[in-house]
């Protein structure tokens, strides 16, 4: 018998779509503010303001995560052993 384990075409078209308005709407609101608040500002000043307007439209985020980063060996960076 054989399994199928990819994600059906309907579902993938429909989580793309999804995505795609999820980042636009991102994109329309960080211009809001930046159009708002101009430029010069620290970027933790930008990151307070888009963390409100985000928890404004019941945005769920988390915000200074840690994310895990793989890099190459130290040697290759310069980086101290």
């Amino acid at each position: 018998m054989k399994v199928s384990t990819s994600i059906p075409r309907m579902h993938a078209d429909q989580t793309r779509i999804q995505a795609f308005r999820t980042v636009r709407k991102a994109h329309g609101m960080f211009f809001g503010i930046y159009n708002e608040l101009g430029h010069g500002f620290l970027e933790s000043v930008y990151e307070q303001a888009f963390a409100v307007a985000l928890a404004e439209q019941s945005v769920f985020f988390q915000r200074q995560i840690a994310v895990p980063v793989s890099f190459s060996p130290a040697k290759d960076w310069g980086l101290p052993r």
